[in-house]
């Protein structure tokens, strides 16, 4: 009897590991960028006063080293597009889909002008 009890214990001690190792594995791969943290998910494209606007704003304001901006963009896992000032973020959890944009202009002397930014997701 003592042997069964061992064994039933130790079994659920290994799937108590094996759910929690899932749980935190889960909650890693749906963390985003850090730029897109808080923000709601509702698709909000043409609101230019959203609130990742205006973080994109606060972070890099007009003047701020473009170079920067790619810098910090890359860090935090965005893919740039080729031939364009826009980058893009995707990330997911179990049941959704994110995804985090950014655009700017930029003058002759890589100082950014404009930047404005889209977040979204789809779930299941």
């Amino acid at each position: 009897m003592k042997l069964f009890v061992r064994i039933v214990l130790g079994l659920l001690f290994v799937v108590a590991l094996i759910v929690g190792g899932l749980v935190w594995w889960l909650d890693q791969e749906a963390r985003g960028p850090a730029l897109a943290n808080g923000m709601g998910w509702p698709r909000d494209c043409c609101n230019v006063d959203s609130p990742y606007d205006a973080r994109l704003r606060q972070t890099f304001p007009a003047g701020s080293s473009e170079r920067r901006l790619r810098e910090v963009l890359a860090r935090q896992g965005f893919e740039f597009r080729p031939d364009r000032r826009e980058a893009v973020a995707h990330w997911s959890s179990l049941a959704c889909s994110f995804f985090a944009s950014v655009e700017w202009e930029a003058d002759d002397a890589e100082r950014v002008t404009a930047i404005s930014g889209d977040t979204g997701s789809a779930c299941l």
